[in-house]
């Protein structure tokens, strides 16, 4: 079997198993295959806690998620241990 048609058969058996995709997560999907590319891989090299790569479809919904609370700054564990307006830049604490 070819590369490129066990990355379709692959493609074809994670999108039964993935549940619901928008259609702009199923399009970038498709792209990522094509251009030679795992369902099993990510272009952001996020993993797992498992320290394995995360599938396509759930690192990308990760650093969706990692953007909204960068531009939205609601991530409390972050910003917790930013320093305050009272440090001192180049003091680590």
């Amino acid at each position: 079997m070819a590369y490129k048609a066990f990355l379709r058969a692959e493609l074809n058996e994670y999108l039964k198993t993935i549940g619901e995709l928008s259609a702009t997560e199923k399009q970038d999907l498709r792209e990522w295959v094509a251009d030679g590319n795992s369902v099993h891989d990510n272009p952001f090299s996020l993993a797992d806690e498992d320290g394995c790569p995360m599938d396509y479809v759930n690192a990308i919904r990760v650093n969706a998620e990692m953007y909204e609370d960068y531009i939205n700054k609601t991530n409390l564990f972050r910003y917790e241990f930013e320093p305050g307006p009272d440090v001192e830049p180049g003091i680590p604490f």
